[in-house]
C-alpha cells in the first residue's frame, strides 16, 4: 500500500509540491464532521497498519482513484475546500451544491482561459468530467474522472505550483504561431514556437503538437516535389 504523497508522486512522476500534497492530504485526512458520509469514507479508504513506534497512514489500493479524482479537482477547482465539499455531496447525492461545484469549474476555465487553452484544457475536454460529476452511478472513490489534459496524464500538474507562469504571453505567442501556420508561413510559425519551447518555464502540449503538424507538412511537400522531379 502507498500513502497519499507516494500516490500523488506516482501519477506525476515527479516530486510532490508542497502545496499540492497539502491539499489533498487535507481532504483525506482532516477530520469531518461526526456521522457525516465525509467522515465514514474517510475511515473506509484509510489503513493504519503499525509501523515502528507509530502508525502510518494508507491509502488501500482500491480507493487509489481518489486520491486522482482530488488531484483533478483542486487543479479545476484551485479551492481545496469546495472540493472536499464536493466529495461528500456526491456521496449524500446533494444535487444542488454539486451543480455549484460545475458552476465553479466553469467559471475558473473562462477566468484562466489562457492557462487551461496553453495546457491543452479545452470546453470538450471538461465536458466529460463534468458529465461524470454530475452522473449519480459514478463513484468518486473508486472510479476515475476523465483527465482534463490533453497528454492524458497528470505530469502536468508539478510545474504549476510556486511558478508565476505567463500564461498570457503564452497564448498570444501560439496565437500569431498558428496565424502563421495557417497562411503556409512554415518556417516562421516554426520560428516562434521553438523560441517558446525555449523560453517557456513548463512544457506546453500544444506547442509540441503544432510543431509535429507543421514538421509533416514540411515532409508532406518535401516528398511531393521529389515525386515531381522524379516524374516530370
Amino acid at each position: 500500500m502507498q500513502t497519499i504523497p507516494q500516490v500523488i508522486k506516482a501519477e506525476l512522476e515527479s516530486t510532490v509540491p508542497d502545496a499540492l500534497r497539502s491539499a489533498v492530504t487535507a481532504i483525506f485526512l482532516k477530520p469531518a464532521a461526526r456521522r457525516s458520509k465525509l467522515q465514514k469514507w474517510q475511515t473506509d479508504i484509510i489503513s493504519n497498519p503499525e509501523v515502528g513506534e507509530r502508525k502510518a497512514r494508507y491509502i488501500k489500493p482500491k480507493y487509489k482513484p481518489a486520491i486522482y479524482n482530488a488531484m483533478v479537482l483542486c487543479y479545476l477547482m484551485s479551492n481545496t475546500g469546495k472540493v472536499r465539499t464536493l466529495f461528500n455531496n456526491l456521496l449524500e447525492g446533494k444535487k444542488k451544491p454539486i451543480e455549484e461545484a460545475i458552476n465553479i469549474i466553469e467559471e475558473r476555465f473562462q477566468q484562466q482561459f489562457s492557462e487551461f487553452f496553453c495546457l491543452g484544457i479545452v470546453q470538450e475536454s471538461l465536458e466529460p468530467i463534468i458529465q461524470k460529476i454530475q452522473d449519480e452511478t459514478w463513484k468518486p472513490l473508486t472510479e476515475r474522472l476523465p483527465c482534463p489534459f490533453s497528454s492524458g496524464n497528470l505530469k502536468s500538474l508539478a510545474p504549476l505550483y510556486g511558478k508565476n507562469i505567463p500564461w498570457s504571453e503564452y497564448h498570444s505567442t501560439y496565437s500569431k504561431a498558428l496565424k502563421e501556420y495557417q497562411n503556409n508561413r512554415l518556417d516562421i510559425a516554426s520560428e516562434l514556437l521553438q523560441t517558446l519551447e525555449s523560453e517557456a518555464v513548463i512544457r506546453l502540449p500544444i506547442v509540441t503538437t503544432l510543431l509535429k503538424q507543421i514538421q509533416l507538412k514540411i515532409d508532406t511537400s518535401q516528398q511531393y516535389f521529389e515525386y515531381l522531379q522524379e516524374n516530370l
